[in-house]
């Protein structure tokens, strides 16, 4: 099943917690920065972290469950005709992941990604092309405008 993606950063993690639990039940991981939900009952992962100081969507994403689905959004953007940058074995948010990023027209990232295995670790890899940490807030350049042309 492919799911919806939604990270958030948030100042105080604990109430983020109580308040997002009421909705998706309890996280499926919880860290002393991060949590996640995955509920079964709608496909969505949802995770907030303390990483920044500023709150607010971090990034979106959608997940597939094998490289084979990744594969296939690999093959959308390119017949489209849209640039994306790739990362293998990618370490962030406790998985370690192959991921597809593009930005949209508004600067959102867009984290296309099939996970690999849980990790001890938040992890610190690098957005290629953003000079930032995985998870930032505001890519240092857009990756790919996934509006119209400009002239």
């Amino acid at each position: 099943m492919i799911r919806f993606h939604v990270h958030v950063t948030t100042q105080d993690l604990a109430g983020s917690i109580a308040t997002y639990s009421l909705v998706f039940g309890p996280p499926a991981l919880e860290r002393p920065d991060y949590a996640k939900w995955e509920p079964e009952e709608f496909p969505v992962i949802f995770a907030v972290s303390t990483r920044k100081g500023v709150s607010g969507i971090d990034h979106l994403g959608i997940k597939a469950d094998s490289e084979a689905e990744l594969a296939a959004m690999r093959a959308g953007l390119q017949a489209q005709g849209l640039a994306h940058t790739e990362q293998r074995d990618a370490e962030c948010c406790y998985v370690r992941a192959d991921k597809l990023w593009v930005t949209d027209p508004n600067g959102v990232p867009w984290e296309l990604y099939a996970g690999r295995g849980s990790i001890e670790v938040f992890g610190d890899d690098a957005r290629p092309a953003a000079g930032d940490a995985c998870c930032a807030a505001e890519p240092a350049a857009p990756l790919l405008s996934l509006g119209p042309k400009r002239a």
